[in-house]
């Protein structure tokens, strides 16, 4: 038996039923094969006890294996004699995490997904209202929503105001974001609270031909289910079990065994309310909108002010220590006031522009837009960078962030293993650096050796990342 010394362990992000273990195996054997034909030395299923473990052993560059534990979520161990470069075992994480999607994809299944919270209304998972849909974008997208709402919105004032419309503009701007943390209120559908605080997740995996009906009737039947299976259960005190739920699809005449069903539950209330402690801040509003998009946002002029949204499919998609990780980068952008330091780069670069195009002519123009908005959005990437090293020195669990991004990421780190595909993403109007460098990043930190300061290690390994992509 060899003799591991480097160990690392990630979760991809997604379910492996047991009745498709065996199609499983043969599907990544196949692709072990093909991509890795040189280099496998051996592929086994191992049954230990209750679990299932497939196990790919290599032996270039230097032996090691790979594990991948079927148990529930999908979990990927990588063990070798000597130690491995960072970026070449993210390449394998992300490479397995492709394969993986691949069969998932041709299993053809849809995904009913229910969410409680006791003692607050029951509410369906919808599509945005056309308002939501703008509000969500302009507050919790990635700012480029709000650059072009604004674009349009600018020459409007224009047209009434003249040489005044700029300074009208930054007016209006500054009412909404005054008003941004009622305004995300606005779009969340629960308010938790200490007495409201837990959420309860229920995943059912059905063949897609009766997906495809549930949807055509626009949810109706969902609805009716989803309040049955909580009159049963969470109503009276009682937990949710899948022999319930599955007996309460089977009443509507839709098939969904015990084995394709789970069920989350998490005490987000309280999960908030400790990280607030460690950030030494008071818990701020808390809402939680019900969308399947995995996603949290904080936003307002001030701590007193601020409001955490949180969605439901971030909850469904990540374990408890990963929602951890992501609402303490939250945390972080509240804590550090970032929502108003962006606010006002915004607002600054916006007068400066609008006041100096207008001695420019074509094409410096277009040149000076570009440049001046790809440079605030390239400054925003440092207090993103800054959250995400706040958060791991603070929770002293980087792996957990590290593992949120790869499920919340994927396909874009697949896209990102090309150094010319990352370099175009240093330059993309989202404030998020390339999520293949926050990743690389986190996975280098030494949670025993703390930087002075959060935001001058942030700039300089933003710098350096980019400097990395292009040479």
């Amino acid at each position: 038996m060899k003799n591991f010394h480097y160990e690392k362990s990630y979760e991809l992000g997604f379910y492996i039923s047991r009745e498709d273990y065996e199609k499983y195996f043969s599907f990544i054997e196949g692709k072990c094969l093909e991509w890795f034909s040189n280099s496998v030395d051996s592929i086994n299923l191992l049954h230990e006890k209750d679990r299932c473990i497939l196990q790919i052993s290599f032996n270039f560059p230097i032996n090691f294996t790979i594990n991948l534990n079927l148990d529930e979520q999908l979990k990927m161990t990588i063990r070798s004699c000597e130690k491995l470069s960072t970026e070449y075992v993210l390449n394998l994480v992300i490479l397995f995490q492709y394969f993986t999607h691949q069969f998932v994809s041709s299993r053809r299944e849809g995904n009913i997904i229910l969410v409680y919270i006791p003692g607050l209304p029951i509410t369906p998972m919808k599509e945005f209202s056309p308002v939501k849909k703008f509000l969500n974008a302009l507050f919790t997208g990635s700012f480029t929503a709000f650059f072009f709402s604004f674009l349009l919105i600018g020459l409007l004032f224009f047209s009434f105001m003249g040489s005044l419309a700029p300074l009208g503009i930054i007016g209006f701007q500054t009412v909404l974001f005054l008003l941004s943390s009622r305004i995300i209120s606005f779009i969340g559908d629960w308010q938790l609270s200490y007495d409201h605080g837990d959420v309860y997740i229920v995943s059912c995996r059905i063949p897609i031909l009766q997906f495809t009906g549930l949807v055509k009737r626009k949810w109706t039947d969902i609805m009716s289910i989803k309040k049955e299976i909580y009159d049963a259960s969470l109503r009276l005190g009682k937990s949710l079990s899948s022999k319930l739920i599955s007996e309460k699809f089977r009443e509507h005449g839709i098939i969904c065994p015990e084995t394709r069903i789970q069920v989350k539950h998490i005490r987000l209330y309280n999960l908030i309310k400790d990280l607030c402690e460690k950030y030494s801040i008071e818990v701020p509003r808390i809402n939680v909108l019900n969308t399947i998009v995995p996603n949290a946002a904080s936003s307002g002029p001030s701590l007193k002010f601020a409001t955490l949204l949180v969605n439901s499919g971030l909850i469904y998609m990540l374990n408890e220590d990963e929602v951890k990780a992501v609402i303490g980068h939250e945390l972080s952008h509240t804590v550090n006031r970032d929502p108003l330091v962006l606010f006002a780069m915004a607002s600054c670069e916006y007068l400066l522009r609008v006041y100096v195009l207008q001695y420019l002519t074509w094409p410096l123009d277009l040149i000076y837009l570009l440049v001046s908005v790809s440079s605030l959005y390239f400054m925003a990437k440092f207090l993103e960078a800054r959250a995400d090293l706040e958060a791991s020195y603070r929770l002293k669990s980087p792996s957990a962030l590290v593992n949120a991004l790869l499920k919340l990421s994927f396909p874009r780190t697949f896209y990102e293993r090309s150094a010319f595909n990352r370099f175009l993403r240093w330059f993309s109007w989202n404030p998020h650096p390339p999520t293949y460098f926050r990743i690389l990043r986190l996975e280098q930190i030494d949670i025993s050796k703390k930087p002075k300061s959060f935001l001058l290690e942030s700039i300089k390994d933003c710098l350096r990342g980019f400097v990395h992509s292009f040479i």
